[in-house]
């Protein structure tokens, strides 16, 4: 499932991935949901925004990966929920809590 998180550098242009070992301060870590694309042109979306040590940075998740993800929890035993969807549009949440898919969890 870490395959599917990018930590990407410097919030003015999202989606660059960047890894840090060392302990970092965060500050200012905050939900964000806001479309954005990375070094060769593939949508993700932006979930959170922080800065690390000072530096703005973004955490990223691929939403082709979606089926994989759930697959991989109910495989575990966990339990997810889909609860809506990121569309383009003037700003809210669309939640769509008729046919979600659950891991661990026949849908309805």
């Amino acid at each position: 499932m870490a395959a599917l998180f990018a930590i990407a550098a410097n919030a003015g242009t999202p989606c660059v991935a960047h890894a840090q070992v060392m302990p970092a301060h965060v500050s200012d870590y905050r939900p964000v949901f806001q479309e954005c694309r990375n070094g060769d042109g593939t949508m993700r979306i932006a979930i959170r925004s922080m800065k690390v040590d000072g530096a703005g940075m973004i955490l990223a998740v691929d939403p082709a990966g979606l089926a994989d993800v759930l697959a991989r929890l109910k495989k575990t035993g966990q339990r997810a929920s889909l609860i809506g969807t990121v569309q383009k549009g003037g700003g809210g949440v669309v939640y769509d809590l008729g046919a979600s898919a659950v891991a661990g969890e026949a849908a309805p």
